[in-house]
């Protein structure tokens, strides 16, 4: 029985190594009649799927080859693709992380994690909602809600004195302690900062026990790379060391720091080099080691 399995899976490889999908699905469908449990075999028929852009069945398949063996990283890269492609952004995110976590050298799943963060924050949108109207000044015609990039949004500039008047008043604001119990809250307020010494002054005035809670929440490695960008403009080194080692106890910490590029951890490593000036080195290399 294994021999027979063996062949029709070889044989459904040969078919998806010369292009003919259809074959390869047939043989390893084949093959799941003589041996049901076999996760390789629906990890494969999920790729072909994949390549016919049937992502519902490839997601389908996967779900059933993770079932069987929650080891299979490349079950998790072939979901996170079609999630992707059913937009189901979040999910393929997590299935991303999920196989670099097993294989941290799968630069495959490295670059789709990278490309889908930033065009899920490009692609971030307005939505503007109907105006409410007296039914003497409606129109006949329905109303829409319309959605605007954030490109598109930008019809009339601020000033740039209206802009200094409100970052002015954005200072005042975030100069005050934040009480942020949460990843969401914190997030929420990140997003709508402009600049990095507004968000340098927000980072700073969070109450420093605050941080437990919101780093205890699985941050991709693009937010935290920000907030560490953020942390080398302030002078408060005593308060930043104190935040990175609160950061550390991010979920999957050290597989976000593995996802870093060559230049953003030539970053983090400026910021240690000024930590030289008021820790010993002992106290400094403790904390750095989290971070290589």
């Amino acid at each position: 029985m294994e021999d027979r399995v063996q062949t029709l899976r070889l044989k459904g490889n040969q078919y998806f190594s010369s292009a003919d999908y259809r074959k390869a699905i047939e043989c390893y469908s084949d093959a799941m009649k003589i041996d049901s449990l076999n996760a390789i075999l629906y990890s494969n028929r999920a790729l072909a799927y994949i390549k016919l852009q049937k992502y519902l069945e490839a997601k389908n398949d996967c779900d059933k080859a993770i079932q069987l063996d929650d080891r299979q990283e490349k079950a998790y890269f072939r979901r996170g693709i079609a999630l992707k492609e059913l937009k189901q952004y979040k999910s393929s995110l997590n299935d991303f992380q999920q196989a670099l976590s097993i294989d941290p050298k799968n630069q495959s799943a490295r670059k789709e994690l990278i490309d889908l963060e930033k065009f899920l924050a490009a692609t971030k949108s307005i939505t503007i909602e109907p105006i409410q109207k007296s039914e003497e000044l409606r129109s006949s015609l329905p109303l829409e809600t319309i959605r605007l990039s954030s490109q598109e949004s930008r019809i009339n500039p601020i000033s740039d004195d209206l802009s200094k008047r409100i970052d002015s008043l954005m200072f005042q604001k975030y100069g005050e302690k934040q009480n942020i119990q949460n990843f969401v809250q914190f997030e929420k307020t990140w997003r709508e900062l402009s600049n990095h010494d507004l968000k340098r002054k927000f980072l700073e005035n969070i109450n420093l026990q605050c941080y437990a809670s919101i780093f205890n929440y699985p941050i991709g490695p693009q937010i935290l790379y920000e907030i560490i960008d953020v942390l080398n403009q302030s002078e408060k080194l005593e308060l930043v060391f104190e935040i990175l080692i609160e950061m550390t106890k991010v979920p999957r910490f050290d597989l976000n720091i593995l996802l870093l590029s060559a230049e953003e951890k030539k970053t983090i490593k400026d910021l240690f080099t000024k930590f030289e000036t008021i820790f010993s080195a002992e106290k400094i290399k403790e904390l750095a080691k989290q971070f290589n």
